[in-house]
């Protein structure tokens, strides 16, 4: 297998761990990544439209000059881990202006959100927009919300020199459930994000695309 194509993982079985949030018990499905596959999604970090991106946005906020693909890197573990879980392909393939969807499932465009580790605030987050000040006057410059549903997770391993990560998939929610959350500032950088507590997100399990 090589990157630069399509490419359907060996299907895989979750593990099914629990977690506590806020007090409230949680089935989510653990998906590990090892040898040839987790050595792809390395290749593949290497290899994306996103690495050329300028600005606030542009680098990663997780790289560092040690590390400079961990923002996509992670981001394609949790896309190899779900392509795993549901027997599909994860596309591998550069193209210029990146892509508008990690996976289509009847029709519906899946996007999925990946942090490298269990978030303290325990939420998913999606870019919502930003503050432009122009002519001593700012305004919020709201961000086209593209996916129709999101899968939110985490990393709870991501060793390079022994070829594995493991992700938690916690759930998902769908678009509007999504843009009926409360605005919240970015803890990193000075957008705005729409922030859904694991809570309140449809488990795992229940999920029907």
């Amino acid at each position: 297998m090589t990157t630069g194509t399509m490419i359907t993982p060996k299907c895989t079985k979750p593990k099914l761990v629990k977690y506590t949030f806020k007090d409230l018990e949680r089935i989510a499905f653990k998906v590990d990544i090892v040898g040839e596959e987790y050595d792809m999604c390395v290749d593949f970090s290497k290899n994306m439209w996103a690495n050329k991106k300028k600005g606030e946005w542009g680098r990663g906020m997780m790289n560092t000059d040690a590390d400079p693909y961990k923002t996509e890197r992670t981001g394609i573990i949790g896309e190899m881990g779900y392509a795993k879980l549901e027997n599909i392909p994860v596309d591998m393939m550069y193209r210029e202006g990146g892509d508008d969807y990690d996976f289509i499932r009847n029709d519906k465009k899946i996007n999925i959100k990946t942090s490298h580790k269990e978030p303290w605030y325990q939420s998913g987050l999606v870019k919502a927009g930003y503050y432009r000040t122009k002519d001593g006057q700012t305004e919020f410059i709201p961000l086209e919300i593209k996916h129709d549903y999101f899968i939110f997770g985490f990393l709870t391993l991501d060793d390079i020199k022994n070829r594995m990560a493991s992700v938690i998939f916690v759930g998902g929610c769908d678009k509007e459930t999504l843009i009926n959350r409360e605005l919240k500032k970015a803890i990193k950088g000075s957008h705005m994000n729409y922030q859904i507590h694991f809570n309140d997100l449809t488990e795992m399990r229940d999920i029907k695309l």
